[in-house]
């Protein structure tokens, strides 16, 4: 019932117990190893020396593909470490890198969740950050109207004493520009030059 046998010129089938479990074939039209040829319940399995289930492909999940685990949740499942998609290395290269950070917070890149061209940075179910297909940037929403928008929140410049805030007051229906740090004087210029400085004790030059 195991047995190795050459079915046609160049390609060899393996068998277990009556089972089909790999062809491997060269010949004039074909040069590759299948397995699992005969559509049956095989999973295939690549181990390394501190992992058994370094690489999986599970027949009966529809092909799916397990590295580091043999856990099928998704399509494509990597675990316990690190994944990296792009032309080069992840240090300095040019692509997408995943890392687990947390075993509460699950980080992941998303593009067309919502239906369309959107790129979305998410934690768990929410978006963190957005990027819609003309090129505004949300942070804290998913529907951005200019280049930048925050929402609910503020957005800070600054070096680690000197800097400006950018926010709104709720109470005042009124958008707010405040130094990031109580020391700091508030400076109004136009082509570099400066029109209007105000001083952390609130005189005005």
């Amino acid at each position: 019932n195991t047995y190795i046998t050459e079915s046609s010129d160049g390609v060899i089938d393996f068998y277990g117990d009556n089972t089909f479990l790999v062809s491997m074939k060269q010949n004039g039209t074909q040069s590759e190893v299948v397995v699992n040829e005969g559509s049956g319940d095989v999973d295939f399995r690549v181990e390394s020396n501190h992992e058994d289930y370094a690489f999986f492909v599970d027949a009966e999940a529809a092909g799916a593909v397990a590295v580091g685990g043999s856990n099928i949740t998704y399509k494509f499942n990597v675990h316990e470490g690190d994944m990296f998609v792009g032309a080069t290395s992840a240090a300095g290269g040019r692509g997408i890198y995943f890392k687990r950070t947390s075993a509460n917070n699950s980080w992941s890149l998303i593009q067309g969740h919502n239906g369309t061209h959107a790129f979305e940075l998410r934690e768990g179910n929410d978006t963190r950050m957005y990027w819609d297909d003309g090129g505004f940037v949300g942070i804290g929403t998913t529907s951005p109207s200019t280049k930048l928008h925050v929402y609910n929140g503020e957005a800070t410049i600054a070096s680690s004493t000197d800097g400006v805030k950018l926010s709104y007051s709720g109470g005042n229906s009124s958008g707010v520009i405040d130094t990031a740090f109580s020391d700091n004087a508030l400076e109004f210029r136009t082509n570099g030059s400066s029109k209007m400085f105000i001083t952390n004790a609130g005189n005005v030059g």
